[in-house]
């Protein structure tokens, strides 16, 4: 039969070591000893057992044949490296000697310290945390007829954190962070918001749960038993995970289930990762859930666009350039979340419609979201648009997953035409990435001194400024002593290291270059740590490859000619007249045309097909104070084939001057 192979990732290593217990418990234990492991904190004797027994086993024994660990997606590198921090973990819990009355004292200190208010006293703060648990819990299972009874226990087990029934004698040690054992349970979190319910309405919870529970774990049991399902856990961040330029699965991922994460590193930014991991199938799907950001959606009175939003691209944009589809939303409970699903889509329809300048006019908005936007402090930024959309890397991946024949050329005229100050000074984070020739990049690490002073920069962005002179810490920059901006590095909290990216040929270029973590806020540049020179960084160099979508990947084979001379005027250089290119499709003829200057906005401008041509005129008005000003007209000799009347789709830039327009082809040559 087919082989069923789970990847399951998280960037802790304390949450994927759980899932690892949870399906050791589900193999050599009972489902009364995963459900408790699950979802309580108080275990009785034989279940903390079967704990212990699970945790020493993942810590110091081989691990089954069904289970293992690898650095990536592609299963490479040391298993035993990637196995560490996680048998680490059960090493921990293993050895952990905390008591009961230990864990509950730790549970209900967090739960006094998350309730705690300005407004209203503690005990009453907690007792809100505790009816807003309780109506979370309340809205996953529906109510019905038995809701009464429901309410009762789900209540007892908000209040306690416990399901099973006493005798308890022992913590479960899993809900403890490793290596440090720190209890920081959320305490919102519920086992009858991830499970349903199943019959008799009138039973016990805990056994309406394991009539759910225990014929799904006695089914994977067997399955794992058998060998004919794997399990793989990979930790890291998400995005380094998914993107990282290693084989996957040739024939890609059935489903790809990212829960919220999106709410961290935007749905934009999800969506470019998982799209080349994702099959082709009809049934694949990506599944990506928000609350934090649903919610501001809601409060703005926009969650009705929120899914196209917050994946930043239109429809078309998205089948051409990622390949995906969207199928459909539908709210999580009580409307405190979104579940969203995308699919794969046939790109090469939408493909065929685009031209460079079109795809220009779409790319600008974006490029102002996750560039330019990156200067504007958090609240002063429409609704939750901050932390919807990725930064100037993630425009880049883009542009080198959609379209890499012309990721480059896109980019420089994005800088051209839509980055303004703000956007140039993320010029070599752009272009580094899309380089028009080999380049070697270089990891550079910066000791920045600390995690401390960064508490008070936990709303805006943090960026790197590089200068030529060093820049005191503690003051305030305007950004004209910036010679660039990074918003892409790694940050090591324990350890206060960012790391990030350069070109080798800058840093040997720049000696004076100066490196600098900053936080931006409304009067400029807030300088968080002292200055260092580039030069003096320990360096290692560095692969930029990503990975690119699954073949056959469709080149858009765009005409570049036009969207090369955009802009240029506004740069200085002359203007070259009047400029057509011409890109025939299977369905029709893209053009883009440009103008010798912007076009003002009294003038009307008008397009129609005539004897095989295209005719656009610009037809100016009196009152431009131009005096009788002529009617401007250029001609484009369309290919054999295009067929008369009206072209369709045209879109304009005024300030460019640029005119974007699709011509249908005659029923005999389309």
């Amino acid at each position: 039969g087919r082989q069923l192979r789970f990847v399951c990732n998280d960037g802790n290593a304390s949450m994927l070591a759980r899932d690892a217990v949870l399906l050791h418990l589900a193999v050599n234990a009972t489902p009364e000893a995963v459900l408790a492991v699950w979802a309580d904190h108080a275990l009785g004797s034989a279940h903390a057992s079967a704990l212990r027994a699970s945790c020493a086993a993942l810590a110091d024994e081989p691990w089954p044949d069904w289970l293992r660990a690898t650095a990536g997606l592609s299963g490479s590198g040391s298993e035993a490296a990637a196995e560490a921090p996680l048998r680490e973990a059960c090493r921990a819990w293993a050895t952990c000697t905390m008591t009961l009355a230990e864990m509950l004292r730790a549970r209900d200190n967090l739960l006094n310290k998350q309730g705690i208010s300005s407004s209203v006293s503690s005990s009453q703060a907690v007792q809100s945390l505790v009816r807003y648990s309780l109506e979370l819990s309340m809205a996953a299972v529906g109510g019905g007829s038995s809701s009464k009874q429901l309410k009762k226990e789900i209540g007892e087990y908000v209040r306690v954190g416990s399901l099973m029934p006493p005798p308890h004698s022992a913590p479960n040690i899993t809900l403890l962070l490793s290596p440090s054992l720190q209890y920081c349970s959320y305490f919102s979190s519920s086992i009858v918001r991830a499970l349903p319910l199943g019959d008799p309405p009138s039973a016990p919870l805990a056994k309406r749960l394991l009539a759910t529970l225990a014929p799904q774990l006695t089914t994977l049991a067997a399955q794992l038993r058998a060998g004919s399902t794997s399990v793989s856990l990979v930790l890291g961040d998400i995005i380094t995970v998914a993107t990282e330029c290693s084989p996957c699965p040739s024939e890609g991922f059935d489903y790809v289930d990212c829960s919220n994460v999106a709410d961290s590193v935007s749905v934009s930014s999800l969506l470019q990762a998982c799209a080349p991991l994702l099959s082709s199938a009809p049934h694949a799907r990506v599944w990506l859930e928000s609350i934090t950001q649903y919610k501001l959606a809601r409060i703005a009175g926009k969650q009705q666009t929120f899914a196209q939003d917050a994946a930043g691209l239109s429809p078309a944009l998205l089948a051409a350039l990622l390949r995906l589809r969207f199928v459909g939303a539908r709210e999580l409970h009580t409307g405190e979340g979104l579940r969203m699903e995308w699919a794969a889509a046939d790109a090469s329809a939408q493909a065929g419609r685009l031209s460079a300048g079109s795809l220009l006019l779409e790319l600008s908005p974006l490029f102002t979201r996750m560039v330019a936007d990156q200067l504007c402090p958090r609240q002063v930024v429409n609704y939750c648009e901050w932390r919807l959309m990725g930064g100037p890397l993630a425009l880049a991946h883009l542009l080198k997953l959609g379209t890499p024949e012309h990721a480059r050329a896109l980019i420089d005229a994005l800088l051209r035409t839509a980055g303004g100050r703000h956007g140039a000074l993320f010029s070599w984070e752009l272009t580094m990435h899309a380089p028009r020739s080999e380049l070697v990049l270089l990891s550079l690490r910066l000791d920045a001194g600390g995690s401390s002073r960064l508490l008070r920069h936990a709303v805006n962005p943090l960026l790197i400024a590089l200068s030529d002179k060093p820049l005191s810490m503690g003051s305030k920059k305007q950004l004209g002593s910036v010679k660039q901006l990074l918003s892409s590095f790694h940050w090591d909290e324990d350890s206060g290291f960012a790391t990030f990216l350069l070109p080798a040929t800058i840093v040997a270029k720049c000696p004076s270059l100066h490196a600098t973590l900053s936080a931006v806020g409304p009067d400029g540049l807030d300088v968080v740590f002292a200055s260092r020179r580039v030069a003096d960084l320990p360096s290692l160099p560095q692969a930029a490859a990503w990975r690119a979508m699954r073949p056959p990947h469709q080149q858009l084979g765009l005409d570049m000619s036009v969207l090369e001379r955009v802009g240029v005027a506004a740069a200085g250089q002359s203007s070259p007249g009047w400029l057509a290119a011409v890109a025939r499709t299977p369905s029709c003829l893209a053009v883009d045309i440009l103008a010798p200057s912007r076009i003002p906005a009294a003038a009307r401008v008008s397009a129609c097909i005539v004897d095989g041509a295209l005719r656009i005129t610009v037809h100016y008005q009196d009152n431009l104070g131009e005096g009788d000003r002529e009617d401007d007209s250029f001609l484009v000799q369309l290919p054999a084939g295009a067929a008369e009347g009206q072209p369709v789709g045209t879109k304009m830039s005024r300030k460019l001057g640029l005119i974007c327009t699709q011509v249908a082809l005659s029923s005999a040559t389309a």
